[in-house]
Order: C-alpha cells, then sequence, then structure tokens
C-alpha cells in the first residue's frame, strides 16, 4: 500500500506489552518494513514476543509495577534502541494519559490518541458527563467526585438511586474492580472489596454507582480518527457471553439490530469520539436493551477482539494505527466508504482456568499443543511454555469467519475441537458446550447467558465407562511406547484383574478401572467388549492414537505431563491423574478442594486477606480470608459450620494451587 504525504517517518517502534498482543503488532510492523524492539520481564525472557522482536530488553522482574508498568525504564529503552514511537497494545501502560503526555516530552510519538482524550474517558465519571453533553445516551448513576472515595457517603447515594446497583471503579476495566449489590445490607463489604480490587489493579481506589441493567446486552463499537478531524465507525461487535465481566466469545456483526439502531449506535459512538477529540483507535462500550442502547465507557486502545472486526471488514487495524500516528488521514475517510460488514465471525478466548472452580486461572507449563488448521489463532505460546501466575492466563485467541453466523459456529465448533493444550487446564470445552448450545445458536444473548444456563454449560458429569476405557488403552500405548513391553499382556487370559489409578474428574474420584484380557491385544474394560489399540505415533509431546472400545474405533490424541494425562476425543477432552504408569494399589488423598474441613488455594495467589483467627466459630458461607491472583479477588468462605482450627499461612504468604489454607473442624 503506497501511501501519499510524509509527515512523521516511523521507521523503528517499541512494543511496550508482551504475550500475543506483542506479536500482533510485530506482525504488522514487519510487514509493513517497521523494525520492532520488545521488552521482557524476568519469567518472560524466554518468551516468544522476545523471539519475534528484531531486539528486546530486560526491565525487571515479574511484579508488572517494577516491569511492564515502569515508564522509566520504558523510556530508558527507547532510547537507547532509538525507536521513534511506542505501541502500547492494551493492558498495561496503554489507558494511561501520563505515559501518553511522558512520551510527547520525550519526543517519542505514542501510538494511541491524545492524553487528555485518554484522562478523560478514562474517568467512567467524568466519561459520563462528557457524553451527557455530546447528547450520548448514558446509564442513570452516581458519578460524582464527592463521594468517589469517601464509602459511607457513597452508599447514601446507593440509598437514593434504589438497588440493585453496579459498583465501578471509576478507572475500571477488564472486569476488574467491579461488584452487583442488590440490598444495603451487602453494600459496604461489596464496596470495600471494589475498592481494593481497584487499587491494586489501577492505583486508584475511587469508585462510582450506577443503576444496574439486570439482563442487557454488551455491544461495542470500533471508532477510528485521525488528526485531520476524519472520524468513522467500523461496525459493531456482540462480547454479552462474559463469566466474571469478562469476555469470552465476541462476535461481529451483533444479531438482532436494526439498519436504523446499527446507524444510530455507530453514529453515537463517532459522536463520543469527537466530544473528546479522538484519535487513532477507540471503542465505545454500550448496554443494549432491545433497540435501546446508553454508554457505558469507552477504551482508549486497540482491543482484545480487534480480530473480529478485521475479519468482517478485511482491514488491518494495527496497520491504520501507525499510519494515523505517522499524521496520515485514514484510509477511508467517509462512513459510505466503510467496507462490510462481510459474513459473520467469532473469537474465542482460550484461557488457562478451571472452569468447573468458578473460573480460576490455572496457569501452568503447557506440555503439548496442537492447532486448528484454516483459522486464524492469535497467541504467543509454544510447546513447552508457561501460562505465567504473574499475568493474565489467555493462552490464545481463535477466530473465525463464515458466510452467515450459523455457519461461523459450526467451524468455529470444529476449529475447537482440533484445538488440544495439553498440561493445563483449559475453557475449550466450555466454549463448545456454548456453541452447541441452542440458546447461543438462535436466540439474541445477554449478559445473564452463561449464569441462566449455567446448568448446561458447567454440568458436573462423572467420566463414563467409554471413557475409562479409553483412559486405560491410552495408559497402555504410552507404556508401550515407553517402555517397549505390552502393558496390558501381564493380564491372565480370561482372568479377572483391576487397574486402578485416581481420576482428576469434577468430584475428584478414585476410580477402579476392571480390565478382562480376551487376548494379549484384546480387553474387555468396564464390561466393554473388544477393547484395543490400532495405532500410536508420537508427535512432539504428544500422542496420536487409534483405538477401538465396544467395537468403535475412534481417533484420538493424548499428552503425559506432570501427572496428568489429557485426553482429547472429537466429543471433548478429559483428565486422568496418574502417579505412575503401572497400576496403583493405594488411593491417593485429595488435596486440590475442601477434603476434611480443609480450605486449599484453588490456583496459585496471595493470602490478601484474613478475616478469622484460630478458635474462632464460624458459619457455612462465611468469609474466612482473601487470596488474590493476577490482580483479581477470590473470597474464601468456609464450607461448614465449626470452629477454625488451623490457618496454615500468615497475611501476604504466596501459596501454590492445592496448598492448605484453612481447617474447620
Amino acid at each position: 500500500m503506497a501511501y501519499a504525504g510524509k509527515i512523521r517517518d516511523i521507521s523503528k517502534v517499541l512494543v511496550a506489552n508482551r504475550g500475543e498482543i506483542a506479536c500482533r503488532i510485530f506482525r504488522t510492523c514487519k510487514k509493513l518494513g517497521i523494525r520492532t524492539v520488545g521488552v521482557f520481564s524476568e519469567p518472560d525472557s524466554n518468551s516468544q514476543h522476545v523471539r519475534m522482536a528484531d531486539e528486546a530488553y530486560f526491565i525487571g522482574p515479574a511484579q508488572s509495577t517494577l516491569s511492564y508498568l515502569n515508564q522509566n525504564k520504558i523510556f530508558e529503552v527507547a532510547v537507547k534502541s532509538g525507536a521513534q514511537a511506542i505501541h502500547p497494545g492494551y493492558g498495561f501502560l496503554s489507558e494511561n494519559s501520563d505515559f501518553a503526555r511522558k512520551c510527547s516530552d520525550n519526543r517519542l510519538i505514542f501510538i494511541g490518541p491524545p492524553p487528555q482524550a485518554i484522562f478523560d474517558m478514562g474517568i467512567k465519571s467524568k466519561s459520563k458527563e462528557l457524553m451527557t453533553a455530546a447528547g450520548v445516551p448514558v446509564v442513570p448513576g452516581y458519578h460524582g467526585q464527592e463521594a468517589a472515595n469517601d464509602l459511607v457517603a457513597l452508599q447514601a447515594e446507593a440509598q437514593k438511586l434504589g438497588y440493585p446497583l453496579m459498583i465501578k471503579a471509576v478507572k475500571g476495566g477488564g472486569g476488574k474492580g467491579m461488584r452487583i449489590v442488590r440490598d444495603d445490607q451487602e453494600f459496604m463489604s461489596q464496596a470495600q472489596s471494589c475498592q481494593s480490587e481497584a487499587e491494586k489493579a489501577f492505583g486508584d481506589g475511587a469508585l462510582l454507582i450506577e443503576r444496574y441493567i439486570e439482563a442487557p446486552r454488551h455491544v461495542e463499537v470500533q471508532v477510528f480518527g485521525d488528526s485531520h478531524g476524519n472520524c468513522v465507525y467500523l461496525w459493531e461487535r456482540d462480547c454479552s457471553v462474559q463469566r466474571r465481566h469478562q469476555k469470552v466469545i465476541e462476535e461481529a456483526p451483533a444479531l438482532g439490530l436494526t439498519s436504523e439502531t446499527r446507524k444510530k449506535i455507530g453514529t453515537a459512538a463517532v459522536n463520543a469520539a469527537k466530544a473528546v477529540n479522538y484519535t487513532g483507535a477507540g471503542t465505545v462500550e454500550f448496554i443494549v436493551e432491545n433497540q435501546d442502547f446508553y454508554f457505558m465507557e469507552m477504551n482508549t486502545r486497540l482491543q482484545v477482539e480487534h480480530p473480529v472486526t478485521e475479519a468482517i471488514t478485511g482491514l488491518d487495524l494495527v496497520e491504520w494505527q501507525l499510519l494515523v500516528a505517522m499524521g496520515h488521514e485514514l484510509p477511508v475517510k467517509n462512513q459510505d466508504d466503510v467496507p462490510g460488514p462481510f459474513g459473520h465471525a467469532l473469537e474465542m478466548r482460550i484461557y488457562a482456568e478451571d472452569t468447573a472452580a468458578g473460573f480460576v486461572p490455572a496457569p501452568g507449563r503447557v506440555h503439548s499443543l496442537r492447532l486448528p488448521s484454516d483459522c486464524r489463532v492469535e497467541s504467543a505460546i509454544i510447546e513447552g511454555d508457561e501460562v505465567s501466575v504473574h499475568y493474565d492466563p489467555m493462552i490464545a485467541k481463535l477466530v473465525v469467519w463464515g458466510n452467515n453466523r450459523i455457519e461461523a459456529i459450526k467451524k468455529a465448533d470444529g476449529a475447537l475441537s482440533n484445538f488440544n493444550v495439553g498440561g493445563v487446564e483449559t475453557n475449550i470445552d466450555f466454549m463448545r458446550r456454548i456453541l452447541q448450545s441452542d440458546s447461543f445458536k438462535h436466540k439474541i444473548v445477554t449478559t445473564k447467558f452463561i449464569e441462566e444456563n449455567r446448568d448446561e454449560l458447567l454440568a458436573k458429569t462423572k467420566l463414563t465407562s467409554d471413557q475409562l476405557a479409553v483412559a486405560t488403552l491410552t495408559l497402555s500405548a504410552i507404556q508401550d511406547h515407553i517402555q517397549g513391553e505390552k502393558f496390558l499382556k501381564r493380564f491372565r487370559l480370561n482372568s479377572d484383574m483391576s487397574l486402578s489409578f485416581p481420576l482428576k474428574d469434577v468430584d475428584k474420584n478414585n476410580e477402579k478401572v476392571s480390565v478382562v484380557a480376551k487376548s494379549s491385544d484384546d480387553f474387555v474394560i468396564q464390561n466393554l467388549d473388544n477393547c484395543r489399540v490400532l495405532t500410536v505415533d508420537k508427535e512432539g509431546n504428544s500422542y496420536s492414537l487409534q483405538v477401538v472400545v465396544d467395537g468403535k474405533k475412534e481417533n484420538i490424541s493424548a499428552t503425559l505431563g506432570d501427572n496428568m494425562l489429557d485426553i482429547f476425543t472429537a466429543d471433548g477432552s478429559f483428565r486422568v491423574e496418574v502417579q505412575t504408569l503401572g497400576p496403583i494399589d493405594k488411593n491417593q488423598g485429595d488435596d486440590a478442594g475442601i477434603s476434611s474441613g480443609k480450605i486449599v488455594s484453588p490456583m496459585p495467589g496471595t493470602l490478601e486477606k484474613i478475616s478469622v483467627k484460630e478458635g474462632d466459630v464460624v458459619t457455612k458461607g462465611q468469609q474466612l480470608g482473601t487470596l488474590v491472583a493476577m490482580k483479581m479477588e477470590h473470597i474464601l468462605k468456609s464450607p461448614v459450620d465449626g470452629t477454625v482450627e488451623k490457618i496454615h499461612h500468615p497475611l501476604g504468604k504466596t501459596v501454590p494451587k492445592g496448598g492448605s489454607l484453612f481447617t474447620i473442624k
């Protein structure tokens, strides 16, 4: 693409970020012949974004305040490397108006909007005032400064508005610093927790409150402005499928909007951007009820889900960002000339998390990784990489396009079935259940979708006899491959033998698998006849197998690591816990949940608050303490009525997953 009129040359860009977004920006820079500079913290020293950058610099320890949020370090690297511009990606410093201003002070181009626009839109109370003045509809609430840090005064405002309400951090985002409050009795505890979380995540505990709409849609509009006064919208995205106020699946265009509403909401988004003289990429987020919409907030940066918009327009939004930062006009200046929307696109965020335990992060080493073909995967993880406890647990974004929504959903489900991650728990099966649900396929969903369909989407199902048989055959095949002997050959023909190994199912039950040998290669497993392994091949760290279970031939893949066997089938995945590859005679204890009155850590984290002391009498559901992981607070509650017999760790202690926290007698 030829660009007329050189204004400010950018030949080297420093990306002040990590992971998949850094890799994403590097790709467009390389396409345009722009050299790239990466930065990395200690645990990221071997990360993919470091390898992909033309040059990369160490900036500090794992703690983001000492590395990715350390502005002085970032500027030191910019000077040392000779970069002319800084791209902040999303998160970290991307919506920090002070950082954007200092870029200008240091004669660096900030690839983003003007500092004042970031400041005005970053303070939710200020943005609501600006939107009201610009004629953009807003949700009723209290957005004033007087009570923003005074929880007693804020509660008085809440009583005037009435419940239910949403408490939000003034500088919040990404689901952090948000709480729903349904009555006056719980206001103070929720506000305190919200404030604490906001201080950790954003360095500011100021809060606002607004009317909570029970079942809205979350629709956002991609806008783009330049320094010549041009501003357009690039259609909208529906981000209503969320857990913990964080997006899981995004799609475009939004289902069910009339052409009139689509034009109105797009025009409102452009008016919002123009109200703060916006340049670059931004997203205006709305709460939608039927065809009515209300301004929620503006993200003054590139969004995680920007590939969805790229899929339905054919545009490269990072390329547009670079052009605007150089001072060029938008490649498309008139709204009528904006391409699309073409077909339908979906983005699925693949996280390392335990969905059954409440979507808690599940960091760890990725022992194997198989990616689907014929779709877009945005990731910075390869086999052997670590999903770090220190940062967001997102493994990848899967982007799928179809001629229409039904086609896109089918393609997405098929792609997820071929997206195999071994070594860590993921939300892949959970997202497949969403895509397969009739409610998602045929109805307009709201932000209550996961909650309303919880039983279907988060069903607790024990492993079936077929799965137990597949697990046994897989263990046998791996043992054969490793030790060069027939693992199940030791079973005497037509004689009952049992193989026992603990399983990591939803209820963490140990299972005794019955095996009867009919021949050296053919077995009856769990009363299922004709069970055998046909072929087995090792590919990297994973195995590809063809097995027969009860006469049914099936292709599967599996990965063994950290005593966990991950098995992937066309119908979904499951895990088997194996302390050894041979029979286990002794039952293994459960140390990853609540067992015998013991509360253990559901993930690696820091014990931020202890609300009880040893000897205290507690009731079921009473708060015992607070665990902080990845800047999110997780409330620890007593599972039973009883007495606090032991507190296992002091305040501020970092606790591993499965580490004991409290014992209730």
